[in-house]
């Protein structure tokens, strides 16, 4: 028979399997901490270029928004004023042509009725959109908003920032109709 070595009144084995079990394990292996790491390193190579996507998405719709408050706050100001407020595109400080809205615009009131452009007479401005974006109007330079609210003409704005993505070839296009009520509307998708 196999006699246990003893030490003390506790048989050998039993001393180490107590000591096996007592020990805790502080902090984690090497093998166990590149295995987390290359994990990690994985999921942001993947998730990356969709967050940048989702980032251009954003971006597209701040841009309608802006424009959407811009051409709303034209038209309540007309109708607040009893006088025409306009939105132009803007051309360093005047107002541009049609192909300018992608440098920014602003909102005015030709509050001494002189036919021109006075710093004074400026409500508020927009900066220009951002590089990878792109504005295409039908309808002119400017809106012109009279003092029942009505818009001197109709207007469709066609936004595209070509970093957002999506499943739908337009999800990264933004239309922004004007109707000749004065009726701001904006829609994901590219205009009718």
């Amino acid at each position: 028979m196999l006699q246990f070595i003893t030490r003390g009144r506790m048989p050998l084995t039993e001393t180490v399997i107590r000591m096996t079990m007592s020990t805790r394990q502080q902090g984690f292996t090497l093998v166990e901490l590149m295995v987390t790491l290359a994990v990690a390193i994985i999921l942001l190579a993947v998730g990356m270029p969709l967050f940048s996507g989702i980032v251009g998405s954003n971006r597209a719709t701040t841009q309608a928004n802006e424009l959407v408050s811009a051409l709303k706050l034209a038209r309540s100001e007309a109708v607040k004023r009893g006088a025409e407020v306009i939105v132009c595109s803007s051309d360093t400080g005047a107002c541009g042509g049609a192909g300018d809205w992608e440098n920014g615009w602003f909102v005015h009131s030709d509050t001494n009725e002189d036919g021109s452009l006075d710093p004074e007479e400026v409500l508020r401005t927009w900066e220009a959109l951002s590089a990878s974006s792109t504005l295409n109007v039908t309808g002119g330079a400017s809106v012109a908003f009279q003092s029942t609210g009505d818009a001197s003409g109709a207007f469709t704005f066609e936004l595209d920032n070509a970093d957002a993505t999506g499943s739908d070839k337009d999800a990264a296009k933004r239309c922004i109709t004007v109707t000749l009520s004065g009726q701001v509307r904006a829609a994901r998708g590219a205009c009718p």
